[in-house]
């Protein structure tokens, strides 16, 4: 694996290549002798991305942090690939969120430095990256950073639906609707591009506002059917049918959100489902509920579209069949 510019553009790769244990070995061997190979770190990232064993999840830490320290404006260090779950491994959290607090000391006004700072934070400290991503919206408010303010309050919703706290998870939701018709109502024809509508649809879902979120997820099907990619109209499917779900269970037909649950694992595959994973959150509601047969059904079914995270499943479904009810992060904020 020859080069080392891979991530450094910001150029995202169309479908992540996946590579064997004996590959992993020779390019960590690779590493020893040119540190600065971006194109060896971004696959072996990708090849420990959600692997369950001990030393995989160290190996992972160990080039999520070299990203974040040493190429912090790529795409990969503001992606979902590096961001660490704070209570799964607290010293690595430190060190990479005061990497990325050094950062903005360095350079308080980069907009991508601001914004990857608020993507790392946003999962574990939800008001901390909102500090974050105010700041970047005042000085360039483009529509991405936008979502990403609404989305720190969404991590905040689900994170109040985890520890059954409607109230706040109603709040929260509401906040991210705020923000988003703010961008709306200030920004021409902002409301009609996909990401603001998928994540109004998902603002409108969790503060259960049925008439808003039904009306938000039916364009959103209308945009799936729409001229665009077939990886998009896979993302896109899976995200209504969750919706549709969600829903479904304030209505209280469970039987339509366990059939929506089913039927979300039902696509193909695109970049974002075979390296990050599906949603889980309609899995966590159903689990909460009770359900257990429909949950490791739907386990099985996202193997097929989930190369990556076959053995993040494998731990999940272990769990739910003995009897947990495991919480399915980081999924479950997707």
């Amino acid at each position: 694996m020859e080069g080392s510019s891979l991530a450094g553009d910001l150029g995202r790769p169309s479908r992540p290549k996946q590579i064997s244990p004996a590959e992993a070995e020779r390019l960590e061997s690779v590493l020893k002798e040119d540190p600065q190979n971006e194109a060896a770190r971004l696959a072996l990232l990708l090849h420990y991305h959600d692997r369950s064993e001990k030393k995989a999840r160290r190996q992972r830490g160990s080039h999520a942090l070299w990203w974040v320290e040493r190429n912090p404006r790529s795409w990969v260090a503001r992606s979902p690939l590096v961001r660490i779950d704070k209570a799964a491994d607290p010293e690595l959290y430190k060190k990479m969120s005061q990497a990325w607090l050094q950062h903005v000391r360095d350079e308080p006004d980069s907009t991508e430095i601001l914004s990857g700072t608020a993507g790392f934070l946003t999962s574990s400290e939800p008001l901390f990256a909102q500090r974050f991503l105010e700041g970047v919206a005042d000085k360039e408010p483009k529509r991405r950073l936008t979502i990403y303010l609404a989305g720190a309050r969404l991590h905040a919703a689900i994170g109040a639906l985890i520890v059954h706290d409607p109230d706040a998870k109603r709040e929260s939701a509401r906040q991210a609707m705020t923000i988003l018709e703010e961008f709306s109502q200030k920004t021409p024809g902002g409301s009609g591009h996909r990401d603001w509508l998928e994540e109004m649809a998902r603002a409108t879902t969790l503060a259960e506002d049925l008439r808003l979120a039904s009306t938000n997820v039916a364009k959103l099907e209308d945009f799936a059917e729409g001229d665009v990619p077939g990886w998009t109209r896979n993302n896109l499917v899976h995200r209504t049918h969750t919706l549709r779900g969600q829903l479904a269970i304030i209505s209280g037909d469970r039987a339509e959100a366990e059939r929506r649950l089913r039927q979300s694992a039902r696509v193909g595959t695109s970049p974002q489902l075979s390296t990050f994973g599906p949603s889980t959150i309609l899995a966590q509601e159903l689990l909460g509920l009770g359900v257990r047969k429909a949950v490791l059904e739907y386990f099985d079914a996202c193997s097929e579209i989930w190369a990556h995270g076959r053995d993040q499943l494998d731990e999940w479904r272990s769990a739910v069949g003995s009897g947990d009810k495991p919480i399915l992060k980081p999924n479950v904020f997707y």
